[in-house]
């Protein structure tokens, strides 16, 4: 990290949020993501695939897709229920987080779909 920050000139700070996922790569300076990518020797394609290969996704037991990302520094949740798009804050992003994050995304999920499923008033179990 140290010797990417030196060769490409962006700093060292920027680099390990980006790395740790506490940026959002698609809220990433395109000039800062260039630079990068130059010192790395890759396309900004690459660079960017490379970035947001961390970013999980996980199923609940209702079927329903979650996915997990970054935004300010936290990590969110977002899936659709009822052709309603959906989208939770999980907690701030830091490693222990990250160690539990598809058992603590998966589990506020169902909790909002159960909350959801008890007060439709049309809903049958």
């Amino acid at each position: 990290m140290y010797a990417l920050s030196k060769e490409s000139g962006v700093a060292y700070s920027t680099l390990n949020d980006i790395a740790n996922g506490k940026v959002d790569p698609d809220n990433c300076k395109l000039g800062v993501f260039r630079t990068i990518a130059n010192a790395l020797n890759l396309s900004l394609d690459e660079l960017y695939d490379l970035c947001v290969e961390n970013n999980e996704s996980v199923t609940t037991d209702y079927g329903i897709p979650v996915s997990i990302g970054v935004r300010q520094k936290s990590f969110y949740i977002f899936f659709n229920y009822n052709e309603e798009p959906i989208e939770i804050e999980l907690c701030k992003v830091n490693g222990d987080t990250r160690r539990y994050l598809s058992y603590i995304a998966k589990w506020r999920a169902e909790e909002y779909i159960r909350e959801r499923r008890m007060n439709d008033p049309w809903n049958i179990f």
